[in-house]
């Protein structure tokens, strides 16, 4: 266990979010993402949409949450949807249109997280998908803006707890899992993690299993409040090819680690001690883990590449699961948003058609997941200071006041008619999005056979 170096002041557990990703191994079939936001009961959570822009003005700066930094003016920032907290500038979740996803998690480390107010996690998650299209590209980001501004600030209205930050990222080929402590960090590809390869006989995620890649169909990851990246082989490159510039060195300097053997970045930055190497945290990501790990091996074991295919129902029960937490309700805090991601790889650039699934509203359990695909229209929010942003964005397919219109009216309808009547409409609009979302147009019919269902 390293040394401590900082004050022995309280942290709160660690008690909101998690964030997942199947990456297949048939690039024929989609990545999929998903996320709960776990955030204070009494706070707003809204989905919102914003253009692409081409260019800004040279000079301009972008007001984020607590800073303002340059904004990104000769390349210009791509069209995004987020589900963002009212009160902040930043996102817990966001897509993008060139297929790039992102959600982020509180960690708690060893580095002081009590400093000035600097880029909020949610900023970074907010600007790496406006100003990214790949996963590796977002890391990078991310790492130069921490080096440049740090992290730091209340991360809750009105209050000042405040905590470091994990993100979990994926685009069109693959997905990364990047764990910051401070302005410091470390980035993983889930690939070539040890934490999740189902095989093609239905076995989990044993050593021998993960030998034989041709037998793989899956690679999949969770994250869930706690750092999850482990050793570092200091000899090569190794699989953590993604880290601060003199990261190791730091850690010997900082009495977190003794510069023996190979490096363990959670062991070394964590505020407490992580699970022996090769387990995850007691939790909810143990369980989430258990989650992925049963349904891809149900998967694997099937005759037929069709059937093979992990979908965005899956996801959603994950998603939904009240037994382990991750569907969380209760002591001041719930999962106020959810977020389910298909990201297409196979076919042309111009037919692919990833498919966004927000709940808009507190609970998974009880919420219907609606589709969103680029382009759609905003309404625009107040206050917002967007960079120089219309509130239209183009050509939108869905009207996302319309969508959050229908969203308001489900959770009337949970709230105040009998609980199976609740279900029923929900389970059957979720299915018509669901058989609507991959098609073009099949938003707008979701929007308005959802809009003939609910009278409005």
């Amino acid at each position: 266990m390293p040394m401590q170096t900082i004050s022995s002041k309280i942290k709160p557990l660690p008690r909101s979010c998690d964030t997942f990703v199947v990456v297949p191994k048939n690039k024929q079939h989609p990545i999929i993402f998903g996320k709960n936001s776990d955030r204070p009961d009494d706070e707003a959570q809204y989905v919102m949409a914003y253009p692409a822009v081409d260019s800004y003005p040279e000079g301009t700066t972008l007001k984020c949450t607590y800073i303002s930094i340059p904004q990104s003016c000769t390349t210009g920032t791509r069209a995004v949807i987020l589900s963002k907290p009212d009160w902040m500038w930043g996102a817990e979740m966001a897509a993008n249109d060139a297929g790039l996803v992102i959600g982020n998690e509180a960690v708690w480390t060893n580095e002081p997280d009590d400093g000035p107010e600097a880029l909020l996690g949610m900023d970074l998650v907010r600007l790496a998908a406006e100003r990214c299209t790949t996963a590796v590209a977002a890391i990078k980001l991310i790492g130069n803006l921490l080096e440049t501004y740090g992290q730091g600030g209340g991360c809750e209205k009105g209050g000042n707890w405040s905590y470091h930050n994990s993100f979990l990222i994926a685009d069109r080929h693959e997905a990364w899992v990047m764990e910051t402590a401070g302005t410091w960090w470390i980035a993983e590809s889930v690939s070539n993690s040890d934490d999740g390869d189902t095989g093609g006989d239905g076995g989990g995620d044993g050593e021998e299993e993960r030998k034989d890649e041709k037998f793989s169909l899956f690679s999949f990851r969770n994250i869930s409040n706690c750092l999850s990246i482990r050793t570092l082989d200091t000899t090569t490159s190794g699989r953590h090819a993604l880290h601060s510039p003199g990261l190791l060195e730091y850690a010997v300097d900082a009495g977190y680690w003794n510069g023996q053997g190979q490096f363990d970045w959670a062991d070394s930055f964590s505020s407490s001690r992580p699970p022996p190497l090769g387990q995850k945290t007691p939790g909810r990501e143990a369980a989430g883990q258990e989650l992925l790990q049963k349904l891809t091996s149900k998967l694997a074991s099937k005759n037929s590449t069709a059937a093979q295919t992990f979908t965005a129902e899956m996801m959603m029960s994950i998603l939904r699961d009240q037994k382990s937490g991750i569907c969380m309700c209760g002591m001041g805090f719930r999962s106020n948003g959810s977020q389910v991601s298909v990201i297409q790889r196979g076919g042309s650039e111009n037919s692919r058609r990833d498919v966004h699934y927000f709940t808009g509203t507190p609970d998974p359990s009880k919420s219907c997941f609606k589709p969103l695909s680029f382009p759609v229209k905003n309404s625009g929010t107040v206050g917002e200071n967007a960079g120089g942003r219309g509130k239209d964005c183009g050509g939108g397919e869905v009207p996302l006041e319309k969508i959050n219109e229908i969203a308001a009216e489900l959770w009337s309808i949970g709230d105040t008619r009998n609980g199976s009547v609740a279900v029923r409409i929900i389970k059957e609009l979720e299915k018509i999005g669901l058989e609507c979302g991959n098609n073009i147009g099949g938003a707008r019919v979701y929007l308005e056979l959802a809009q003939r269902e609910l009278h409005l």
